[in-house]
């Protein structure tokens, strides 16, 4: 435990140290503007399967190219997951061993330009907060603490602490964005 709170440690200063280099211009995007999508999501509540599908195919009507990545911290894909084949899930053993994600994941979300990083990890899971962190999207978005500073929008979940509710506050807040400006 204090081995593993060692290497998690090591993992937020190089990531630190990664990001730092970067510049990225933050702009508002509403999901009808925007033209691509990377959701973020955790994968060990197939539960939550519906909400994610549900915002992708909003999305995707929209005219976005969405990319969905998402986490189990279990063995294996859950079998909802594998007929997805427009999703990729990894799983714990692909971490490496400051638990960052797959390599080809990586250098995937820092290579695109995404118009939109939606996080739909409640549970705030180190390899996908690390994945939206390194991306250079131009507007961000997730379940925000005082530890999650790399979100321009954060959303506190606390009264519901569901997908479901986060994608209808995530849509909320984005239109009043959008009236505002």
């Amino acid at each position: 435990m204090l081995f593993q709170k060692f290497r998690e440690s090591i993992a937020k200063k190089r990531m630190v140290s990664e990001i730092s280099k970067e510049k990225r211009n933050v702009q508002i995007s509403h999901l009808e503007e925007a033209k691509t999508v990377l959701v973020l999501f955790n994968a060990d509540k197939t539960s939550d399967y519906e909400a994610i599908s549900g915002l992708t195919r909003l999305l995707e009507q929209g005219k976005s190219k969405v990319t969905s990545i998402g986490y189990t911290s279990g063995k294996t894909v859950p079998e909802v997951y594998q007929m997805r084949t427009s999703s990729s899930v990894f799983i714990q053993k692909d971490l490496n061993f400051f638990f960052q994600p797959p390599v080809d994941q990586r250098e995937f979300v820092h290579s695109r330009k995404f118009d939109l990083v939606i996080n739909l990890d409640l549970s705030s899971s180190f390899p996908l907060y690390y994945l939206a962190t390194v991306s250079r999207a131009n507007f961000k978005i997730g379940c925000g603490n005082e530890q999650n500073s790399c979100y321009d929008l954060m959303l506190d979940v606390k009264q519901d602490a569901s997908v479901a509710f986060f994608i209808e506050q995530t849509k909320n807040y984005l239109n009043l964005l959008k009236n505002a400006s």
